[in-house]
């Protein structure tokens, strides 16, 4: 059994560009998701399968990634979720919630705030951890990744924002030195998150042998539909 899962982060009406997918092929999209039979789930939903084994997961499963937690995703996402009966899995930059994103430099956008995020319906969206400061950790030490996902976790609940303890790697990065990841899984561990995401550009396998090395498939807005459908296969 297998388990994709894509990763998005922008929405436009009228424009694309590598970060940005226009509503109008996203909609293609999720319709050709449903087409094949896949059912999104949300990371929770992984979480208690992987755990207990006592709730089994539908026979194609699919986790639908939006990263950074832009306004756009609330203003075109969610009525598209409605509409698909979709589910998503919006990671937000917690310090910077109501703000702009910075590390986009001159392409910066509107951040949704934490009013629009506890306003999200919560039957189609799931909010997960994607930093506190939007920093690279592959070359951080693991006391200032701690730092940071301690940051990440104090603001979301300062700001009532429900959350699946999942963390969602900026840059899709992370220690790789052997010694310097087994110490950053146990850091995680200690924190109480149960899943982290890179990105890889693979389909994984269920079960999943290492929960903080899931992968993702990088969904860019200039892709054709074809090379979307492949990258699925």
């Amino acid at each position: 059994m297998t388990l994709p899962i894509l990763m998005y982060h922008s929405i436009a009406v009228d424009y694309a560009d590598e970060l940005t997918v226009k509503t109008e092929m996203l909609e293609r999209q999720f319709s050709y998701i449903r087409q094949k039979g896949y059912t999104p789930i949300f990371f929770r939903d992984l979480i208690s399968s992987q755990e207990s084994h006592s709730e089994p997961l539908p026979k194609k499963p699919i986790i639908i990634t939006f990263d950074d937690g832009y306004q756009n995703n609330a203003d075109l996402l969610f009525p598209l979720l409605e509409k698909y009966d979709m589910k998503a899995s919006i990671a937000l930059v917690s310090k910077y919630l109501g703000k702009q994103s910075e590390w986009d430099g001159c392409n910066a956008k509107a951040l949704m705030d934490a009013t629009t995020a506890n306003s999200a319906p919560k039957n189609r969206v799931e909010f997960t951890l994607h930093s506190y400061a939007h920093i690279c950790y592959r070359h951080c030490s693991i006391n200032d990744i701690e730092d940071d996902l301690k940051l990440a976790i104090t603001a979301m609940k300062q700001a009532g924002i429900a959350y699946t303890p999942t963390l969602v790697y900026p840059y899709g990065a992370f220690p790789r030195e052997k010694n310097a990841y087994k110490q950053f899984c146990a850091m995680l561990e200690h924190n109480g998150i149960a899943a982290g995401l890179r990105i890889g550009n693979r389909i994984n396998r269920l079960p999943i042998k290492d929960k903080f090395h899931i992968c993702r498939i990088d969904v860019k807005g200039t892709y054709s539909f074809c090379k979307f459908k492949i990258k699925l296969i």
